[in-house]
């Protein structure tokens, strides 16, 4: 997965569309289309943020946006919209995308603040814990495919 631009509406993390598409290697319009068949399970305001009007204007002009600058309604998603995304695709590769983008793209904020007020030694710690972690996790995916295959 490449690295994902950061989007934020309301200090909240999201994804757009787009993004999620790209991420969970799908188009568009299967993302649309899973929605849609199950819009009675998406809530808004807790997995996704409809942009319309005077709102989708002001993030379009702030957030030097990427896509269709002719749309009328943006759907950003939520860390828990993007969850049930992967369900509704209920792909390995949406499912491991989903587990990388809670690690890395929906929670590393907060760390980051955190790691920035540590002692310089402290934060050398945080890396070599980090990039163990990392090595364990990708371990345990290898095993977990060696196992399936």
């Amino acid at each position: 997965m490449e690295e994902i631009k950061v989007t934020e509406y309301n200090n909240i993390r999201v994804l757009t569309t787009q993004q999620l598409a790209e991420a969970y290697e799908a188009d568009s319009k299967t993302i649309s289309n899973n929605f849609n068949r199950n819009r009675e399970r998406y809530i808004e305001g807790k997995h996704f943020i409809c942009l319309e009007g005077e709102d989708l204007r002001e993030f379009k002009t702030s957030h030097q946006f990427d896509e269709s600058s002719r749309i009328n309604k943006l759907y950003l998603w939520t860390e828990k919209g993007t969850f049930l995304h992967a369900k509704s695709l209920n792909t390995d590769k949406a499912w491991e995308v989903y587990d990388r983008l809670v690690d890395n793209y929906f929670h590393t904020k907060e760390s980051q603040v955190a790691v920035q007020e540590l002692p310089p030694e402290m934060q050398m710690f945080k890396q070599i814990w980090d990039a163990q972690a990392k090595q364990y996790n990708e371990q345990k995916r290898q095993a977990e495919q060696i196992q399936r295959l």
